[in-house]
Order: C-alpha cells, then structure tokens, then sequence
C-alpha cells in the first residue's frame, strides 16, 4: 500500500502516503454544518468556518502523530 484514503472522525476526510503526507484534505459536510449553527452572517460564518477547521486539523494531526508512534526526537 503506498497510500490510504481515510476519514477521521466523519469531519475531516484525506489520503496518507508512504511517506507521512496528507493529500487532498476535504472537511465534510459535519463540519460546515456546526460552523452554519455558530456564525449569522457571511463574515461570521467565514469566521467559525475557519476556526473549526484549524481546531480540527491540529486534533486530527495529534492523534495521527500518536497512533503512528510519535514525534521523532533528534
């Protein structure tokens, strides 16, 4: 296997290579479903749209990092 389509979470669906690279990152409909419940115009929604997927991202990628072992110490 050289690379793997995942989902993490239904929120944040990407494929990893051999090489640790996340590709073609797409947040799902989950998550731009609790941004629409938090932001009541255009600029607010951007806003939340934004912050939720920053937040997701750092979370999925620590828990990413520890299911794989860790960061690499030099």
């Amino acid at each position: 296997v050289t690379q793997l389509g995942l989902v993490w979470r239904e929120q944040i669906a990407f494929i990893l290579t051999q090489d640790f690279t996340l590709k073609r990152i797409q947040y799902l409909d989950v998550l731009q479903e609790e941004a629409e419940s938090n932001g009541d115009d255009a600029a607010g929604l951007a806003f939340a749209s934004q912050i939720l997927m920053a937040e997701s991202v750092s979370t999925m990628l620590e828990e990413l990092v520890s299911c794989l072992g860790g960061w690499e110490q030099e």
